[in-house]
């Protein structure tokens, strides 16, 4: 006997149920929109790059260093350059007190190896402050938002005397 297939699902035996699969589509857009856009803010901090000329401008201006060590890949460190370092009170205490460096970690050559073994840098980001001469003040590994960012600096100038 021939039987006909009344059937109105797939030959696999499965069928699409197209209201799942689209609530399951808007969760995952409502979930991942905040990521996709918090790349819009623009890193507002004047980095230097030459720890030496940075270490100079620092003596000749009174001011403190903050190194900021760091690298491409690192997800906190992106965070920090679209949030905390796209912050405009972030930039006006920085350019107030502080030289702040930017110590790219990305590639591990001999620099990053020598910066690794002079600063104990076991992983990014690590912010350090210190004063001219390379007296530690302040050390926080892991990334911060700008209000605490801000408090962190306040108490490394407060240790160095810079109030």
């Amino acid at each position: 006997m021939n039987e006909s297939s009344t059937n109105s699902q797939p030959a696999h035996g499965k069928g699409t149920n197209v209201p799942a699969t689209l609530a399951i589509f808007l969760i995952v857009i409502a979930v991942a929109a905040p990521f996709l856009f918090m790349g819009s803010g623009k890193d507002l901090v004047p980095w230097r790059s030459d720890l030496a000329a940075a270490s100079q401008e620092a003596e000749t201006g009174n001011k403190l260093l903050m190194l900021d060590f760091t690298a491409e890949w690192c997800g906190p460190c992106k965070t920090m350059k679209r949030t905390t370092f796209a912050d405009e009170t972030v930039k006006a205490a920085l350019e107030k007190d502080f030289i702040p460096v930017k110590m790219d970690m990305t590639d591990s050559g001999p620099r990053q190896a020598a910066w690794s073994r002079e600063y104990s840098i076991t992983g990014v980001p690590t912010l350090l402050v210190t004063d001219a001469k390379g007296r530690l003040l302040a050390r926080h590994v892991g990334g911060m938002d700008s209000k605490a960012f801000i408090a962190w600096l306040d108490d490394a100038k407060q240790r160095a005397g810079h109030e």
